[in-house]
């Protein structure tokens, strides 16, 4: 019988995590799947591991990169060659629970009118292990996205026929946040959701994806970044200037503000792409406003250390998007009494 799913593992010189990578794959209580391991013109001893594992269990598809092409092209590749009715990503230096595949088909197969699934991530190193929950439904994430990622690329499970038919694809012009450009244009076309489960263990090493991008300068991030912005942006007609696309970058990633007319003008800005979105009816008003409310909350939780008058700033805007929170009012409170300058 022919595997349902495809499992996806791109990899670059990953040999010290890899085993344990591919040993969570194989050892999935749901079994129909194929696992297709591309290497990216690894230069350790990665494609060797693979060998071995794919000599014991014919599930394991190899393709090999003549030199290394980068995440995007090898998504891409990866894309090209799945002919299953699902397929789902997995990085080459984590690991995932037992039940993620049986979890999510069986999310996919109840809810037909879903295209893509994720779940929520626990982070883990040396030190605290972190759980990391991403937004449930389809309104959330793709408003949510205007800003920030909202949903985690190695969790996914995708509905084959559905990015085939809409051509979706990864940006090999970008160098990072192609994952982010994916799942933003995918949000125009199909309907997204996650698994309120933590399925997938994501790895905090020196290597990392997460540790590469907190490297990285600011005005490399925005580069690439900014391309995904105005693709949202530009659909809801909102005048964008550099300026505002560099204060659009703050807001949605861990930039903290030191000043308080800067943040002043983060309020303005999300309030103006609030009122631009919501002219155009892309989205149902109590998710659309849920997520604006935390987005405006994120800002004002960066911003507390430049002192109580965020606080109040926040406390009298927040009616705004209808959202009031105590709790996390009180949270702010706290951090912006004894000026807290940490993310």
């Amino acid at each position: 019988m022919s595997p349902r799913l495809t499992v996806i593992m791109p990899v670059y010189n990953s040999q010290k995590y890899l085993k344990e990578a591919i040993d969570s794959v194989l050892t999935q209580s749901f079994e129909s799947f194929q696992l297709l391991i591309i290497d990216d013109g690894s230069k350790d001893n990665s494609i060797n591991i693979i060998k071995e594992f794919s000599n014991k269990d014919k599930r394991i598809k190899i393709y090999s990169n003549q030199k290394n092409l980068g995440i995007a092209k090898t998504r891409n590749i990866g894309l090209s060659f799945v002919g299953t009715e699902y397929f789902a990503w997995m990085d080459s230096d984590d690991i995932i629970h037992k039940d993620r595949f049986k979890i999510q088909t069986q999310f996919l197969d109840n809810n037909p009118d879903i295209s893509i699934c994720g779940t929520w991530i626990k982070r883990f190193s040396n030190g605290p292990d972190e759980i990391c929950k991403s937004p449930l439904s389809n309104e959330e994430i793709k408003s949510l996205l205007i800003f920030k990622p909202a949903i985690w690329n190695a969790t996914t499970m995708l509905r084959t026929t559905d990015i085939k038919q809409n051509n979706l694809c990864f940006d090999e012009d970008l160098s990072i946040a192609e994952d982010y450009d994916f799942f933003v244009k995918s949000s125009f076309v199909l309907k997204m959701s996650t698994v309120p489960e933590t399925l997938y263990f994501y790895r905090r090493t020196e290597g990392s994806i997460t540790d590469q991008f907190s490297k990285l300068d600011f005005n490399k991030l925005l580069s690439n970044h900014k391309i995904v912005y105005l693709k949202t942006l530009n659909k809801f007609k909102v005048p964008c200037t550099p300026e505002n696309l560099t204060l659009h970058h703050k807001i949605g990633t861990q930039y903290l503000f030191n000043d308080f007319k800067e943040y002043v003008d983060a309020y303005n800005w999300i309030l103006t792409i609030f009122n631009y979105s919501k002219n155009i009816g892309y989205y149902e008003d109590d998710k659309f406003l849920k997520s604006f409310a935390f987005v405006w909350y994120f800002v004002s939780k960066k911003s507390s250390q430049i002192g109580i008058k965020v606080f109040w700033y926040y406390l009298f805007n927040s009616f705004k998007f209808n959202n009031f929170n105590f709790w996390n009012c009180f949270k702010l409170f706290l951090r912006c009494s004894i000026k807290y300058n940490k993310f």
